[in-house]
């Protein structure tokens, strides 16, 4: 599941009492058990490993009867993202005449086009900025053009820790420093914490460097870095970056099943099967960067659902009066982008999807699964209410609806293009995004219960040919009051298009970005006088201005620059 999750899970309560169902769990956890394998090494993108998940899921595809489409040629719908960041052994730091080495001194955080270059090193705290906070470790500092050294995490101020813990994290700091226009940020911390393969473009170089780096470049010992009384002798700082972005075609798996004539309108059944590889970008456990991140959960799980699904959509076959479209999805962890990919390169034997279903992480129910995007068509509700009756079953499944199609999922890509869709997910926990995300802890049991609900939701969709009317669900605002969040805007990110800048998928009635006449697929470039170039400028900007304020905003529209002055609320 993507790194932003959504919780907003906001409706009713039904008791299912669990199914006396057609699937098999121990087929369904032998599925988990190859994808979450020592073998396949955590699926990631940049990966070799990702092509021997892929393999397998169009074996299965092809030995249960699902079909290719032939425009396609074959069940592999190609497409290109960055994989990795290449760093070269060349790369070096510089204080003096001492060189620093490349993942022993220190790691890349992130790059710009500029390789090289030398400044003067300027100490500036934790480097945060809040405005709720009132808080400013740049504040007095002249850091135009230089090297901004800044501590890892954030101070221990227990009356402001609500306004500053969400601007510790590192590519928030790496963004504030960028708008103050330095040169170059070097945190302390571990490089080993941090792999240079995970290098964002971010438009300044960003280096987590060793105290002992750290204390050559400051003119300290590492003791005196939060004594206000030590005196800094800064050194100047040299870098020579030898930086190559690797380009790779990964491949969204599709097949379809269909009655014997092609119908006019398809039902997308969907889960993504790509992860995190070994951990370098995304992972919540730094010290396991390099061991397989297997993603049992996430998403065997829901990868595993289809797959399982499969034959039964084929035997009904011949019950069906509108196509079902079976589609793996990779780069999700990227940001949406196969499904992304998918929703705009819908294969040319399709006229119209009429409705999507996602599963991502439904391997870890405790006796619940959440069902979002009911709100998304107006006949989901009836559609779902059935799921009430009581059905013969060995154990109670509550299922916790919600109109909400968010989830940070691609099911997303498909609600942003006017697609009703159902997301199917059992639950976050402390495995999410970490090594020990392992098959032996998913609840097959359970996860096969999920799947008979998901294969009357296909049924009722696919036997039918009742219409579907969208509905954008006015997402309510975000909780809190404003605190360690930045100001209320209103728009909602498209998390899957690689611009410079950010898309917005959505403006929110009522909201600042809509009163200030922005709209969806404007695309974000400036905000208060600083460069927009991607979604984290766009919220640590966010994050550093409090509501009230009046904020100047430019955004591309087509070929036009719209400019507009937006006044921040407070989130409620």
């Amino acid at each position: 599941m993507k790194k932003i999750i959504f919780w907003l899970w906001l409706c009713c309560t039904a008791l299912v009492l669990a199914a006396d169902t057609r699937f098999s769990a121990e087929q369904y956890l032998a599925h988990v058990r190859y994808l979450a394998s020592d073998e396949l090494k955590g699926r990631g993108n940049n990966q070799p490993e990702l092509e021997k998940a892929a393999d397998y899921i169009e074996h299965v595809f092809r030995r249960s009867g699902v079909k290719a489409f032939p425009s396609l040629g074959g069940y592999r719908q190609f497409f290109e993202i960055t994989a990795e960041i290449k760093v070269g052994t060349g790369s070096e730091l510089r204080v003096g005449e001492r060189v620093y080495q490349l993942d022993k001194d220190f790691s890349l955080l992130s790059f710009s086009d500029l390789p090289a270059g030398r400044s003067e090193a300027v100490f500036c705290g934790y480097g945060i900025v809040s405005a709720d906070g009132g808080y400013d470790d740049y504040a007095g500092k002249e850091v135009e053009g230089k090297v901004a050294v800044v501590l890892d995490g954030s101070p221990q101020l227990p009356q402001k820790e609500h306004w500053i813990a969400p601007l510790a994290d590192v590519m928030s700091k790496i963004v504030t420093a960028k708008h103050r226009k330095v040169a170059a940020l070097v945190i302390v911390r571990d490089p080993r914490q941090s792999s240079s393969r995970a290098a964002e473009r971010m438009g300044i170089p960003a280096f987590a460097a060793s105290p002992g780096l750290a204390s050559a470049l400051l003119g300290v010992t590492p003791d005196q870095f939060g004594d206000p009384r030590a005196s800094f002798t800064p050194a100047s700082l040299a870098w020579n970056l030898q930086v190559e972005e690797k380009r790779k075609k990964v491949a969204n798996v599709v097949g379809y099943v269909a009655p014997r004539r092609l119908p006019d309108e398809w039902v997308v059944v969907g889960a993504h099967y790509d992860h995190l590889g070994l951990g370098e970008k995304f992972a919540l456990d730094p010290s396991a960067i390099g061991q397989p991140h297997k993603g049992a959960d996430d998403n065997a799980s829901g990868t595993a659902g289809v797959l399982t699904l499969a034959r039964g959509i084929v035997k009904e076959a011949s019950h069906l009066r509108r196509g079902v479209i079976l589609v793996t999805f990779a780069g999700e962890e990227l940001g949406l982008l196969g499904s992304a990919y998918f929703v705009r390169h819908v294969p040319s034997e399709v006229p119209r999807v009429i409705a999507m279903i996602n599963m991502d992480m439904i391997g870890r129910s405790q006796g619940k699964v959440y069902l979002g995007g009911v709100g998304s068509a107006r006949e989901f509700g009836e559609l779902v209410k059935d799921f009430t009756s009581p059905l013969k079953v060995e154990k109670s499944l509550k299922v916790e609806a919600s109109q909400s199609s968010l989830g940070g999922s691609d099911h997303m890509s498909f609600t942003q293009r006017g697609i009703p869709a159902l997301f199917f997910f059992s639950g976050l926990h402390t495995d999410y995004h970490k090594a020990t995300d392992d098959w032996q802890k998913i609840n097959s049991e359970s996860a096969v219960q999920i799947l008979e609900l998901v294969r009357q939701v296909v049924d009722k969709l696919a036997a039918s040919t009742t219409e579907l009317h969208f509905v954008q669900v006015a997402e309510p605002r975000p909780v809190g009051d404003g605190s360690g969040y930045g100001a209320y805007f209103g728009s909602v990110p498209d998390f899957a298009q690689e611009i410079k800048g950010v898309r917005f998928a959505d403006v929110r009635a009522d909201s600042p970005a809509s009163k200030a006449g922005l709209q969806a697929g404007d695309v974000l470039v400036k905000f208060a006088g600083a460069a927009i170039e991607n979604l984290y400028d766009f919220t640590v900007a966010l994050r550093t201005h409090a509501p009230g304020q009046v904020i100047e905003v430019e955004c591309i529209r087509g070929t036009q620059t719209v400019r507009a002055q937006v006044t921040l609320e407070a989130r409620r």
